[in-house]
């Protein structure tokens, strides 16, 4: 059996990078009528892996194999490169840049 710790940050930055999408969501409704069909689409697909990582990271704890880790530790890479385009956001850590970052 492995130690688990796909990144003790996972769910925190699932939660960062959907809350970032909802302010981009209200952003853009807000400011275009209508809103652009690509850019919700983009918002959604995003939603969708951090939605992902959540599943991973649960199923993780619950298995605890190696194979269930390193699927919530690409789970966690994918969010990390996602949520670096807010990296100027108060609300980000800066553990969570992107290893070749």
């Amino acid at each position: 059996m492995t130690t688990f710790n796909p990144t003790p940050f996972l769910l925190d930055l699932a939660t960062f990078t959907e809350a970032r999408l909802d302010d981009e969501e209200h952003r853009l409704t807000q400011t275009a009528t209508p809103a652009p069909a690509q850019a919700l689409r983009d918002i959604n697909a995003k939603r969708a892996i951090a939605r992902e990582a959540r599943a991973a990271h649960a199923q993780a704890l619950e298995a605890r194999t190696q194979f269930t880790d390193g699927i919530a530790l690409g789970y966690a890479l994918v969010l990390q490169n996602l949520a670096v385009i807010w990296d100027d956001h108060a609300d980000y850590d800066p553990r969570w840049l992107p290893p070749s970052s």
